[in-house]
């Protein structure tokens, strides 16, 4: 298949059945509100029968998530404890993972088999040594004091003093002279700590949307370039691809290295850590702090979930397998979750994403005011819920154009795709209002039990579920950052009356931006230009 064939087409080619596509998660999210309404007004008990077994499937959910999420962030702990430049030594010499046998750490005890297995099959054909980081901060308007602290924790995660890293920060020529000239005082301030660094201005063209896809695509074809000029193997260069405020774990670029030196089939496999949105998590309103922890959890959740494990945001992946793809996708605001698709077709399906347990920490949204922030904050997850885009794309390319993708694979795959994005939309305002509805609108309801016990039945069903996800509660708390200095110790008290505001982030924010993000597909309303979220800093 032809790289140009896995490109997502422009607004004018998208007609038949690739419109089809982007208008179903609408008109399937639009149905879901209506099937409830219309069947109260006929029968009664049929509509509370449906309605009772709609929200026992959304507690079942949420308990499944909370044991994931738990067991995520327990993956994460246990990663902590390991010295991962240790168990990169074993990688030289088989018989030295035997000073490992009385270890109790589960992941230890994974690696020696790992490590026994691969020498025994002759797998081993990289060392750690041979992998060359490539880090790329990809930058609009943000300002010094979001980038700078991103770069010294790059500098700072290094691990083995002679690991390569590059750095490369890509920037837009649209920003203005201001932003180049802080991008050039930012490299030359940091480029002594790496194995090279550099900047990459990013000049808009006609057909590419203004954003990061765009940005990113031509800083990896200048990746490309200088790769060739140092004669590295693109197989030996992982890209990490960091937002502005995305600060990597200590352990990052150790675990990176391990699993893709452990991984079979490496080139077909994207690496993706956990999102920690917790950098600010002190300053930023309680509704913001609801909505970062919930995206903690369900990135949590999703790293223990790998059939569906998606790039998102801060994610990594071989040079040789961006060039295949020809980098990411010019035409989207969601290049990152668009770039799984891009390369399963470009793989014909054999493509993975792969759990790093070294955690990403990102900014919680915060524009400075109030109001600001809340608009901020709705247009980054409507941002998010934009890759329904990817239902169209996906459905089209796997069963309307020739290719080699196992059929099977992909209509699951895109059944998941599509029940995501459709209970994005409607779980929240069905569980908070659905009890009610055969009452209001049928009087027979009165003369049924089933009806009449229904929003107690929902209403304890919710119950159980807010539970479920209380206890997962104190991962929100582990995983706060130390107190600034300019905050009160009464401050933490708000991390606790802010579970409150759950339904208001579920309807308000997620189910309210799916629902716009679906009804500017259905209409053709596409958003074409990537809304950069801002991000504030606090000092007092």
């Amino acid at each position: 298949m032809r790289v140009q064939d896995i490109e997502i087409p422009y607004d004018h080619e998208r007609r038949g059945s690739y419109r089809f596509f982007e208008i179903l998660p609408g008109l399937l999210s639009l149905s879901l509100f209506l099937t409830p309404i219309v069947l109260s007004m006929f029968n009664v008990s049929a509509a509370a029968i449906l309605i009772i077994i709609y929200v026992l499937v959304i507690l079942i959910r949420a308990g499944a998530m909370s044991v994931r999420v738990v067991e995520g962030y327990g993956n994460i702990k246990k990663a902590r404890r390991v010295d991962w430049e240790d168990l990169l030594k074993d990688f030289y010499d088989p018989e030295h993972v035997n000073r490992h046998t009385n270890a109790k750490n589960s992941l230890i005890k994974a690696h020696i088999r790992n490590i026994n297995r691969l020498h025994a099959n002759g797998q081993i054909d990289k060392l750690p040594e041979d992998i060359v980081h490539v880090v790329m901060i990809a930058t609009y308007n943000e300002s010094p004091d979001i980038i700078h602290p991103t770069v010294q924790y790059v500098i700072d995660t290094a691990g083995s003093q002679s690991r390569k890293i590059a750095l490369f920060i890509a920037y837009e020529e649209r920003a203005g002279d201001q932003k180049r000239q802080e991008t050039l005082d930012t490299i030359k301030k940091y480029q002594s700590k790496f194995y090279h660094a550099e900047a990459v201005e990013h000049t808009l063209v006609s057909g590419e949307i203004p954003g990061k896809g765009a940005n990113a695509t031509f800083c990896g074809r200048y990746i490309q370039k200088w790769a060739e000029e140092q004669g590295l193997d693109p197989s030996n260069v992982l890209i990490t691809v960091l937002d502005a405020d995305n600060r990597p774990d200590k352990n990052y670029f150790s675990i990176l290295t391990y699993v893709y030196l452990s991984a079979s089939d490496r080139k077909h496999k994207s690496y993706q850590p956990p999102a920690l949105f917790n950098n600010n998590i002190w300053d930023v309103p309680a509704i913001m702090r609801l909505c970062a922890i919930s995206n903690t959890y369900f990135h949590l959740g999703n790293s223990m979930r790998p059939q569906a494990l998606r790039n998102f945001s801060a994610h990594a992946q071989s040079l040789e397998a961006l060039i295949d793809t020809d980098f990411w996708s010019v035409r989207t605001i969601v290049e990152d979750g668009h770039q799984f698709w891009r390369t399963y077709f470009r793989y014909d399906g054999n493509h993975q994403v792969l759990p790093i347990y070294a955690p990403i920490y990102q900014d919680a949204v915060y524009a400075g005011g109030r109001w600001r922030t809340t608009k901020a904050q709705f247009k980054q997850i409507r941002r998010w819920t934009y890759g329904a885009s990817d239902i169209a794309y996906v459905a089209t390319r796997a069963f309307t154009m020739k290719n080699n993708v196992p059929k099977l694979d992909a209509l699951f795959k895109l059944g998941r795709l599509i029940e995501s994005h459709v209970g994005w939309a409607t779980s929240a305002p069905l569980i908070l209002l659905s009890g009610w509805i055969p009452l209001y609108l049928n009087d027979d309801a009165r003369r049924s039990i089933v009806a009449q016990k229904l929003p107690q039945i929902v209403s304890t069903v919710n119950t159980i579920a807010i539970i479920a996800l209380l206890l997962v509660v104190y991962i929100g708390l582990a995983t706060l950052p130390t107190r600034p200095t300019h905050h009160k110790r009464r401050r933490f008290l708000a991390f606790l009356w802010q579970w409150f505001l759950t339904p208001v982030v579920g309807v308000v924010f997620n189910s309210a931006a799916a629902i716009n993000s679906q009804f500017h597909l259905a209409f053709k309303k596409y958003i074409g230009v990537f809304e950069v979220t801002e991000k504030a800093v606090k000092t007092k």
